[in-house]
């Protein structure tokens, strides 16, 4: 489950997420041990709280990454815009800055689709 993933599922009813969590059960079982139901419906919350989505190395460890929504003219999720590093660059300042600067990013492009 990668942040920009993420950051789209967030923006989706909680009919929606559910479905999705459904159809990949098993994939992600196998393949994503650390992605279960539990931890992608915290970082689905956790996004929608804080705006942005900060992966926690769900997938890879030491990789995480900064992620958020970028929505059409209808204010629909089309797109997300995402930022991956390692751990150790990604403090809690940092993560701020950049989740917020990507919030900025994604409201200017939804702005240029609604001309």
């Amino acid at each position: 489950m990668g942040a920009g993933s993420a950051a789209i599922l967030a923006a989706l009813p909680d009919e929606t997420v559910a479905d999705v969590l459904a159809r990949n059960a098993a994939l992600r079982a196998e393949k994503f041990p650390r992605c279960s139901d539990a931890a992608i419906l915290a970082l689905v919350r956790d996004t929608r709280d804080r705006g942005y989505c900060l992966q926690p190395g769900m997938v890879f460890e030491d990789s995480w990454a900064i992620g958020v929504v970028v929505y059409d003219a209808n204010e629909a999720p089309v797109a997300s815009i995402s930022i991956a590093a390692l751990r150790s660059r990604l403090g809690p300042a940092r993560s701020a800055m950049l989740g917020n600067r990507l919030m900025q990013a994604s409201k200017e492009l939804t702005a240029q689709w609604k001309v």
